[in-house]
């Protein structure tokens, strides 16, 4: 239901089909599991007994063999899972906990919305399986009283019983899924913007001021292009542009990431975004690839980061390296195909969410910071946080998109 995006991006970050993974990890044929989840599998009590030990064990091998943990560590690890501690599948936990530095050590409070999130994900699904709209209104209707708990103004309340009202007037369960799409958006972003909030303070140990960085990923269109507001079309210095019209989401995190390789190679920010050419040398990685990553022609894996990442930069004198930005990737991942429309290859459209984004945000900043968690008094550079116009909840239309520098 409303999680899968916790599993489909798996495919995405690694670079394999969650049914080939899923397979090596519990020793069942990937055409099986390709079937399971296909047809909406359901394990009796055994089998999800038998699946979980099968895939415990094999996680411990992983985290040993690849992660360099030691027996005791990744048992930690494994054990550790929100799924473990919980006895029930939270695939937006889960992807929380394992691509957060020091798994989720300082991201506890979205872990635990995440597993709420879940929960009600997994109710919702049952229901939807049966066919029963009566559960499943229930179910939604319980997911957005959970969520005005969050929201303080008059209005947000006004929206939500306008809501409300919708779903009650739903006649059949499809029907009543495209009403609640506005609260299976909101959903998303409240838990995202909190594992942002929590990320900035965790990542950057109170150095840096707060600030909204999961946005600095968004696609976006490239900041010399500005909309005519009458017709609405796009021009650069008074012409119609014919390339570079998008920022995509992986060109932006790249920028962010050469950014904060940067700071680390030179002890201090840099003065502007680097140059592709000179990013490139300092991870020993070609430009043209690069481009491809930037423009999403080629898939760039969680794998390949870790390698560009461990080649720019140098361990302690313990053996270890600075902590991967992984939040930051996984939302690379999450937005390409959230808000992007069209082909793959070639989207001819985005949604711009920067505005709703930035109002979960600053709720669960204020409401975290007023529960204690710090953050830092250096501000962030203005060339990474400086934002191209904002058109809303609208889809943008261009006509073509390339993210090369």
């Amino acid at each position: 239901m409303f999680n899968q995006f916790a599993i489909t991006i798996v495919e995405r970050l690694i670079g394999r089909k969650p049914a080939a993974l899923l397979g090596e990890l519990s020793g069942t044929t990937e055409r099986t599991w390709r079937k399971r989840l296909e047809h909406g599998w359901q394990p009796t009590d055994d089998q999800s007994k038998d699946l979980d030990k099968r895939l415990t064990a094999a996680l411990t091998k992983q985290l040993i063999k690849i992660g360099g943990w030691s027996i005791d560590e990744a048992d930690a690890i494994v054990a550790g899972r929100p799924s473990s501690i919980s006895g029930n599948f939270l695939p937006t936990a889960d992807l929380i906990y394992h691509f957060s530095p020091l798994y989720g050590k300082y991201c506890q409070e979205t872990i635990r919305l995440a597993s709420h999130f879940d929960r009600d994900c997994e109710r919702l699904a049952d229901a939807v399986q049966q066919q029963d709209i009566k559960r499943a209104r229930d179910v939604l209707t319980a997911m957005l009283d959970w969520l005005q708990t969050f929201c303080v103004d008059i209005s947000d309340r006004e929206d939500a019983e306008a809501l409300r009202m919708k779903l009650g007037l739903s006649c059949d369960v499809a029907t009543l899924l495209r009403d609640a799409e506005p609260l299976h958006e909101a959903l998303i972003l409240h838990v995202l913007s909190c594992w942002d909030v929590e990320f900035c303070a965790g990542y950057f140990d109170s150095i840096m001021q707060a600030y909204p960085l999961f946005q600095l990923v968004m696609p976006r269109f490239a900041p010399d292009i500005t909309v005519e507001q009458q017709t609405l079309r796009l021009l650069r210095n008074g012409q119609p542009p014919r390339r570079n019209i998008l920022e995509t989401a992986s060109s932006r995190f790249i920028d962010f990431l050469s950014v904060l390789v940067a700071w680390r190679r030179y002890r201090r920010l840099p003065n502007g975004i680097p140059r592709i050419k000179e990013f490139a040398a300092w991870c020993k990685e070609s430009e043209t690839r690069l481009v491809s990553w930037r423009d999403e022609t080629t898939r760039f894996t969680a794998r390949q980061l870790e390698q560009m990442w461990t080649t720019a930069l140098t361990p302690d004198s313990q053996g270890i390296y600075p902590a991967i930005p992984l939040p930051m990737f996984v939302c690379t991942h999450i937005w390409s195909p959230l808000l992007l429309r069209g082909d793959n290859h070639r989207p001819n459209a985005f949604v711009d969410c920067t505005a709703n984004y930035r109002m979960w945000w600053d709720r669960n900043y204020h409401r975290l910071a007023g529960a204690g968690l710090q953050f830092g008094m250096q501000a962030w550079p203005d060339y990474l946080v400086s934002q191209s116009f904002e058109l809303g909840s609208s889809a943008s239309i261009v006509s073509s998109q390339s993210s090369g520098r």
